[in-house]
């Protein structure tokens, strides 16, 4: 809860977030998965973390994925910023859905799906 109450303030004053460019149809349309061994899966958990409950996982190829939104909601510029004032970030997760089925992701283990 405390990540999503620190993405929350984050994103009320930065006025500028990836969440945001999303929200305004700016950002991807689709996603794929990245770095999962071809006999492994990535696991979708029910929320941002590993101590959340697993729901589901998508294939290491899979592709055309729908992201609705990421935590901490800091572009790369504003994630650097505060790193530099020594702001410690848990890593980056990411709600997302594919035919169906969804769950919270790592951010890692996507990438833009051209």
């Amino acid at each position: 809860m405390r990540v999503i109450r620190w993405a929350v303030l984050v994103l009320a004053l930065s006025g500028s977030s990836v969440a945001g460019q999303m929200m305004d149809g700016h950002g991807p349309d689709a996603w794929a998965v990245t770095g999962v061994a071809a006999d492994d899966r990535l696991n979708l958990r029910a929320g941002p973390g590993t101590q959340y409950a697993l729901l589901g996982s998508f294939e290491p190829d899979a592709r055309g994925i729908e992201m609705m939104v990421c935590v901490p909601t800091v572009n790369f510029e504003q994630f650097q910023a505060l790193e530099a004032e020594g702001h410690a970030f848990q890593p980056r997760w990411c709600l997302v859905r594919l035919e169906g089925e969804s769950g919270w992701a790592r951010a890692r283990y996507l990438r833009e799906d051209g």
